[in-house]
């Protein structure tokens, strides 16, 4: 059984490598709740090693790799490929969604994956967090149902599976002119059928880029 607790903390080192990230993305640490980011990725690491849903082994590691480069879809020149709500696609830790979720509380997050017991962590995650913008939600991400067909504004893709594979099933997602943010190993796959891509960014982590895609009307 999960246990709920919480607290706040002043600044730490992790509130200041996050702060670092938004300064480098030209964006004023003052507009986020960097502090509340930092609070809750400070219990999600750890208990998301103890469930096996990160290989990650240390928390600096997991801000490194996972969620620094989820923030760079906060850069300005990718605010109007930023559409809500937002799918978090197989989100297992949910360190994409629920980072995005704090930083962007006027967005609608979900966090979707085919596992109950990832939903379960999940939804406690959401829960310590206290974040009434995000939710998660059980699902066969290959089979949408036609009322979650076409529902999101943007798909969040992060090591979900091969990516010419990902993008398929998230096209079946994304509503007309939404969007799909999808990081890769450069080169950026060549988009299907449904697909124009839009932009490009390099991120902080080697060999790790964030492509946007914008579907097709």
């Amino acid at each position: 059984m999960f246990h709920v607790k919480h607290f706040s903390s002043s600044d730490t080192p992790l509130t200041s490598q996050l702060a670092s990230t938004i300064t480098s993305l030209q964006l004023s640490s003052d507009e986020f709740d960097i502090r509340r980011l930092a609070d809750l990725l400070a219990w999600l690491h750890p208990a998301a090693a103890r469930l096996g849903l990160t290989n990650y082994r240390d928390i600096q590691t997991y801000i490194a790799q996972l969620v620094v480069p989820a923030l760079y879809l906060l850069s300005p020149t990718l605010a109007p490929y930023r559409l809500s709500p937002m799918l978090d696609f197989g989100a297992g830790s949910g360190a994409v969604g629920l980072s995005l979720a704090c930083l962007l509380p006027e967005a609608e997050v979900v966090l979707a994956d085919r596992r109950s017991r990832v939903v379960q962590f999940l939804d406690l995650a959401v829960s310590r967090g206290g974040l009434r913008n995000c939710r998660s939600l059980l699902a066969d991400l290959s089979a949408p149902s036609p009322e979650q067909q076409g529902s999101c504004g943007t798909v969040l893709i992060r090591a979900y599976g091969p990516t010419t594979e990902a993008l398929r099933q998230a096209v079946l997602w994304t509503r007309p002119e939404g969007t799909i943010a999808l990081w890769h190993q450069p080169p950026a796959p060549d988009p299907p059928d449904h697909l124009t891509r839009a932009d490009t960014l390099q991120t902080s982590v080697p060999a790790l880029a964030l492509t946007i895609y914008r579907r097709d009307t």
